[in-house]
């Protein structure tokens, strides 16, 4: 007889302090100004040289990014990374559906409320994991 497993579940609500608030916030701030950034360096990098620029090129500039600017060296490596991740997951499915002769929008650059669709479940995970060590 086979052996079936239970997966559970825990669904919690996250009530940060003010002061984690306002860290989360900042966060959001860096990954959405990060994500756009990013995609501005694809455009351009595609409209000047012809050449497309992958998530793993981008993410050895991560680096160089927390050198220039002190508040991204505060971030861990993998929330960053996450959000280039997420870039690139953006491109493949938009090229998924030019090959599928579908007419598809171009990748848009985020606004304030579009980094994330749930910031809750979002960073209560990355709590859990380990990678938000700010608070």
């Amino acid at each position: 007889m086979e052996q079936q497993s239970v997966r559970k579940s825990y669904k919690y609500k996250l009530k940060p302090t003010p002061q984690q608030e306002e860290q989360l916030e900042a966060t959001l701030w860096r990954c959405r100004t990060l994500y756009n950034t990013a995609l501005e360096e694809r455009i351009t990098a595609y409209r000047r040289c012809g050449v497309t620029l992958t998530a793993y090129q981008q993410m050895a500039e991560l680096p160089d990014l927390k050198a220039a600017f002190p508040e991204y060296a505060a971030l861990n490596a993998q929330v960053l990374q996450d959000v280039l991740t997420r870039l690139d997951k953006t491109y493949q499915a938009f090229f998924r559906r030019v090959r599928a002769g579908q007419t598809p929008a171009s990748p848009a650059f985020r606004d304030v409320t579009a980094i994330t669709p749930s910031p809750t479940s979002r960073w209560v995970s990355m709590a859990a994991r380990g990678l938000i060590t700010a608070f």
